[in-house]
């Protein structure tokens, strides 16, 4: 594992730490989601990074991911989909005044189990 690949798996499991530690103390639905977000983003970068395919811009990851990761059928497209859900469910989140409706406990669960895929990925 590259040094960079592993400081963003340390990421990747921090971020699912602090999710779950939010979601225990009835923490706000944008914080978790944040957190659940950037837990599989920086479990993506993980792996693009062991590829040499890691964009510059934060925001093509998710499409890079899809791009190189799923077509290469080294992972699933729900993987794809889930990374891109998120990052749509965080930037309503973020920066939209409506309510985010989406179960938590269910995409800190399958969050869980992308970031152990991303880890064993190399």
């Amino acid at each position: 594992m590259t040094g960079f690949a592993d400081t963003e798996l340390r990421k990747a499991r921090e971020a699912l730490s602090d999710a779950r530690k939010l979601r225990e103390a009835d923490g706000s639905t944008p914080g978790v989601v944040n957190r659940v977000y950037f837990a599989v983003f920086h479990a993506a970068r993980a792996v693009l990074s062991v590829r040499g395919t890691l964009p510059d811009d934060e925001d093509h990851v998710p499409a890079q991911f899809a791009e190189d990761v799923v077509i290469a059928e080294e992972t699933s497209m729900e993987d794809a989909q889930f990374l891109n859900g998120l990052r749509a469910y965080r930037k309503k989140a973020d920066y939209e005044h409506e309510s985010v409706d989406v179960d938590l406990d269910a995409r800190i669960v399958r969050a869980e189990r992308f970031v152990d895929d991303m880890g064993a990925f190399w």
